[in-house]
């Protein structure tokens, strides 16, 4: 019987399951297994949009550079809560990833949305850059704002395993196994692959990445 689940992910964020999880008198253990930290960087002008992968993209970015830097241009991001993130610096949003989890679809839909316009990634200094994939070097900026540091920790055995980022999973097998009959599940393709490229075959990967979507999948488990 499926007890305990995993996520690397901060509590504070996870609401909605961590209620799931007392409902179903399930042990929910939510852990980051990887620290991030500013890089410096200058402001830079010459692009029509800027592209957000993340909240922390969001957070390091706009921390240094005005949000009113950005009027006359066009934002875009990826997934419901960057969004958010981006509107609370009182900045709207022109074009979201709506199923970022499902990279190849979301990749084209992203590249034909923009254009021929130049645009300005900030990012982690380990960034996969999917979406830009395909794009030549002279419309692309990759300005990186902060830094990925694996934090490992000791993690004891769980029936669910959710990751959330191909760093998180990196940082967790650097101190931890899976035992054969757990389940995993993949926030992306991109963590999918990079667990599959390591041996790891994901029961289940989220396409719209959000917390919704990992307890509806949970209730489908629990039954």
């Amino acid at each position: 019987m499926i007890k305990s689940i995993f996520i690397s992910r901060k509590l504070k964020d996870l609401t909605l399951l961590n209620d799931w999880c007392k409902k179903k008198s399930w042990n929910l253990s939510a852990k980051p297994l990887i620290e991030f930290h500013p890089i410096d960087f200058n402001d830079e002008d010459d692009f029509e949009i800027i592209y957000f992968s993340s909240t922390r993209a969001v957070a390091f970015y706009l921390n240094r550079a005005s949000p009113s830097s950005l009027i006359g241009k066009k934002i875009s991001c990826s997934g419901v809560f960057t969004c958010e993130s981006i509107k609370k610096y009182g900045l709207s949003v022109d074009y979201f990833l709506k199923n970022p989890g499902d990279i190849d679809k979301s990749v084209l839909d992203f590249q034909n949305w923009i254009g021929r316009n130049k645009v300005l990634f900030p990012c982690s200094n380990i960034s996969l850059k999917s979406v830009l994939n395909g794009l030549p070097e002279s419309q692309v900026k990759i300005l990186e704002t902060y830094k990925t540091i694996s934090s490992p920790t000791r993690i004891n055995p769980h029936d669910v395993y959710v990751f959330s980022s191909p760093s998180n999973v990196n940082s967790f097998f650097l101190n931890n196994q899976i035992k054969k009959d757990s389940i995993i599940v993949s926030w992306g393709n991109s963590t999918k692959k990079r667990l599959a490229d390591i041996g790891y075959i994901s029961n289940y990967t989220l396409t719209n990445s959000t917390v919704e979507e990992l307890v509806s999948y949970l209730d489908t488990i629990n039954r």
